[in-house]
């Protein structure tokens, strides 16, 4: 029982007053985003969530993940078409209500860190 209350009291807090790109090196290496959506590309193959803050290449070394492209994050529409449509939706009900989103990504694809978790703040 402590454990969950000290899970409510301090972890889930840590994710919602984060702001920007964390990355880690721990579980494999991964990034963690938390903030605005910036903007938001969709076509039929993918779709790329743009940060609102200017991120940092040495940030996304600490991960590990070589990517090239440090302005946004992507998601392969056709790879899992469902989850892709979950993830824009909730991407852009961020957007509209301007609340906070937080993503998380342990991979890249096509020079992009690529989304595989998200969450969306109250």
């Amino acid at each position: 029982m402590k454990i969950i209350i000290y899970f409510l009291m301090f972890i889930i807090p840590s994710f919602a007053h984060s702001a920007g790109l964390l990355c880690h090196s721990s579980h494999g290496g991964y990034c963690q985003y938390s903030g605005k959506v910036s903007r938001l590309y969709v076509n039929g193959s993918f779709m790329l969530l743009y940060f609102d803050t200017q991120i940092n290449s040495d940030e996304i070394s600490k991960s590990g993940l070589v990517v090239t492209n440090t302005d946004a994050a992507t998601l392969s529409i056709k790879n899992n078409v469902e989850f892709s449509k979950m993830v824009y939706s909730t991407l852009l009900s961020a957007q509209a209500t301007q609340r906070d989103v937080q993503v998380q990504m342990f991979s890249e694809e096509n020079g992009y860190l690529k989304i595989e978790k998200i969450w969306l703040a109250q």
